[in-house]
């Protein structure tokens, strides 16, 4: 008890130290805040001692003496002294100037002529000076009136007779129209059916009428059109029963059209997204899924295998890299095709065209991966390029998996020079997912090769050892897909933009995703999509509502539309660089509060 009680009083001894020190220092800072306040405007007076007296500099003594000046006497040259020197003489001189000036005086004293003094005589009706060219108006002369009738219109050049009959007008019977008829008719011999008919009946290509046609067409047709061989006429095999005349003109759309509907088969989900900051523009995002397995099977495809072996990629790597090659082996479908490439200044394929997954062609191709080796240059642009000489069959996709650490050092090294050719060589003809293999690889170009040809990327930094694993989950979402060379179109009148421009195929385990920004007050959003399902085309139009029946989203739909129009832009400025791309660019990423990337490298 007594040790709490000594404790208790020492922390109360304590506190009051504590408040002591506390008010202690709030009146010295006031203090010194009152002195420094006061002291700022006083003055201080220096002793006298300490002033430094003015130095007056040392001037040397003047000496001032008066100068006498003496004044030379002006002389008159003689007469006589004028004319030396080498000149004439001065008598001379005075003699050529008299002359001169008598006989200036004796032109002075010529006397003008009479024209000079007196002026010109005026005439009558003339003036003198500026105006004489007036002269005074004469009498009006008497004019007879204008007379309508006095004048004959007549036709100079005569084109088209008077005498000409004018047809009588034609009217055209009303025809009933036959619904769903077709567009397009089969063709008819118009000669031949004229000769059909016998002596003095009308030709048929004259006076042809639908019941006649109709009739032929179910088997006792006149003039030679349907039923059997008229004397001098077409002869026509007879069917056995032929069909109505609606039947004939009825169509089925799905054999006039090539494309084939797919709103039952996909599934459009679609989540919106409004900003209390933004009063101008919605958001949404659509994903687009397969309705079920048995609407849209899967396809098959060509798989290219791409392994960088250049020096750049480490053995410790390249061993992880041949690993995760081998389990993609593994995941190529039954019906699909195949090929590895290595590459370094040059590609090297293991088969001179696709391979079909055999079990032959896949030990030979492990066998290929594991002699892989890493040495030589990188010429990334030269080995992808190549693989555009690869047979593309119509309906099988052509996807790309580029293994690499994406550092050129051979070719054509630039990496926007890279995206822009090979780009525009391969227009979304084959699939390019790149992966690269280290944390420190080249993103802005493994990004964009795969942004900008319907794929994507992928970068491993955890270490070389998930290699493995990430290669064959990339191989796994590719390995089914159901819907190739798809394109999207929204319709113009909602303005809204959507991206990426240039979307994926769409695969069984990977969702394609759309992101889009559209006017405030849009009630709905239709947009078609063509692609192809094998040797299919297919055709979908989606019409969206945006008010009922729609899910609500976060602020990262309008931040992953902002995302992509970045990339769609950084693409195009890599293609064509342009100034006015950069500055949307940097205004975009200000007006939504994100990052650009590669900023260092758009500079």
């Amino acid at each position: 008890m007594r040790e709490l009680d000594e404790e208790m009083e020492l922390t109360g001894q304590r506190k009051k130290r504590i408040k002591v020190g506390v008010m202690a220092s709030f009146l010295s800072v006031a203090f010194h805040i009152i002195l420094f306040l006061f002291m700022a405007n006083m003055t201080f007076m220096l002793p006298a001692i300490l002033e430094r007296p003015e130095r007056i500099p040392k001037v040397p003594p003047t000496n001032v003496e008066e100068i006498k000046r003496t004044e030379i006497p002006f002389k008159i040259r003689p007469t006589t002294d004028r004319g030396s020197g080498g000149g004439a003489g001065g008598e001379a001189v005075s003699a050529a100037v008299g002359s001169s000036i008598a006989k200036g005086t004796e032109n002075l004293t010529v006397v003008p002529r009479e024209v000079m003094t007196e002026p010109a005589p005026v005439t009558a009706n003339r003036m003198v000076g500026e105006a004489r060219s007036i002269v005074e108006p004469g009498p009006t002369p008497s004019r007879s009136a204008w007379q309508p009738r006095q004048e004959i219109v007549q036709i100079e050049k005569r084109i088209v007779s008077d005498d000409v009959n004018v047809r009588p007008r034609k009217n055209i019977p009303k025809i009933e129209r036959i619904k769903s008829a077709s567009d397009v008719v089969s063709q008819i011999d118009r000669d031949a059916v004229g000769k059909g008919g016998n002596a003095g009946e009308p030709l048929l290509g004259e006076g042809l009428k639908i019941e006649d046609m109709l009739a032929g067409l179910q088997g006792g047709g006149r003039g030679g059109i349907g039923g059997g061989s008229v004397e001098g006429g077409l002869k026509v095999e007879t069917p056995g029963k032929g069909p109505s005349g609606v039947r004939i003109f009825s169509e089925d759309p799905s054999k006039v059209t090539q494309l084939k509907a797919l709103e039952r088969m996909l599934v459009v989900e679609v989540t919106t997204y409004t900003s209390l900051t933004d009063w101008k523009y919605g958001y949404m995002k659509v994903e687009i899924k397969r309705a079920g397995s048995e609407v849209l099977p899967v396809i098959p495809k060509d798989i290219l295998l791409i392994q960088d072996s250049s020096n750049s990629m480490s053995e410790q790597r390249l061993h992880f890299c041949r690993d995760g090659m081998i389990r993609c082996l593994a995941e190529i479908g039954p019906a699909d095709r195949f090929n590895i490439v290595m590459f370094r200044e040059r590609s090297l394929p293991c088969f001179p065209d696709w391979a079909e997954a055999k079990q032959e062609n896949i030990d030979k191709a492990r066998k290929f991966i594991q002699e892989i080796r890493s040495e030589g240059n990188t010429d990334i642009f030269t080995a992808i390029s190549e693989q555009m000489n690869v047979k593309r069959t119509p309906g099988r996709p052509v996807v790309a998996i580029l293994v690499s650490d994406g550092v050129p050092t051979a070719g054509m090294v630039a990496s926007s020079d890279i995206i822009g050719e090979f780009s525009k060589l391969n227009n979304g003809a084959i699939s390019v997912f790149a992966m690269g293999t280290l944390q420190i690889a080249n993103k802005y170009l493994l990004d964009l090769l795969g942004y900008c040809n319907r794929g994507d990327s992928m970068v491993v930094t955890s270490g070389r050892w998930d290699i493995p694993d990430q290669m064959q989950k990339l191989m796994r979402e590719v390995s089914r897909p159901v819907l190739a060379e798809t394109d999207f179109h929204f319709a113009a009148d909602t303005d809204s933009e959507v991206f990426p421009v240039l979307a994926s195929n769409l695969y069984l385990d990977r969702p394609l995703i759309l992101f889009g920004r559209y006017p405030r007050g849009t009630k709905n959003v239709v947009f078609q999509a063509v692609g192809k399902a094998g040797e299919v085309k297919c055709d979908m139009v989606f019409n969206i509502d945006l008010e009922d029946n729609v899910k609500k989203g976060e602020r990262d739909i309008m931040e992953m539309w902002a995302k992509q129009k970045i990339y769609h832009l950084i693409s195009q400025n890599a293609r064509l660089p342009n100034q006015a791309n950069l500055d949307i660019i940097h205004d975009t990423a200000r007006e939504y509060g994100i990052r650009v990337p590669y900023r260092r490298i758009l500079k």
